[in-house]
């Protein structure tokens, strides 16, 4: 009979600061809203409380190189609250991967009910082995209707099951 454990692999708080963590666009690192206390990962603009800068805009938030290579069944999870437009064609929430410094692969789209916390989870099984980095990205599409309040990213997990 196998064992099932779980093993921490990666575990980014934000309390520490950006930690090897590269930001663009209007990601920063805020106390406005957290899932954990007192900060979280923010698309978002301080002063007006939203991501419209009357433009479309866009950024991203890479991670560190994540080392997989001691691992079978690796799995990411990160706590996601947002409030965007809610159709699917616009403002774009996407969580993609690379292979140490290759090109970027799309995981999951972010869509899950507006204005709540959840826990997402990825299985980066097929990436067991590896090197990789994750990365959030946010895209508004066109300039229209950003007077939302944006993305937050918290308590960015990769375990072991």
């Amino acid at each position: 009979m196998e064992s099932t454990y779980s093993r921490n692999i990666y575990y980014y708080d934000v309390e520490a600061g950006f930690n090897g963590w590269n930001a663009s666009g209007l990601w920063h690192i805020t106390n406005n809203r957290y899932y954990s206390p007192g900060h979280s990962l923010w698309y978002g603009n301080e002063e007006n409380k939203n991501y419209d800068t009357g433009l479309e805009n866009s950024g991203e938030l890479i991670s560190p190189l994540i080392n997989l290579t001691n691992t079978r069944k690796p799995f990411l999870y990160f706590n996601s609250w947002y409030q965007t437009r809610s159709d699917d064609i616009y403002d774009k929430k996407l969580v993609l991967i690379s292979e140490a410094n290759s090109s970027w692969i799309e995981l999951n789209e972010v869509n899950h009910e507006q204005k709540i916390w959840i826990r997402e989870t990825i299985d980066l099984s097929g990436y067991a082995g590896k090197e990789i980095r994750i990365k959030f990205f946010f895209n508004t599409i066109d300039n229209n209707y950003n007077k939302h309040e944006g993305w937050y990213i918290d308590d960015i997990i990769i375990m072991e099951e």
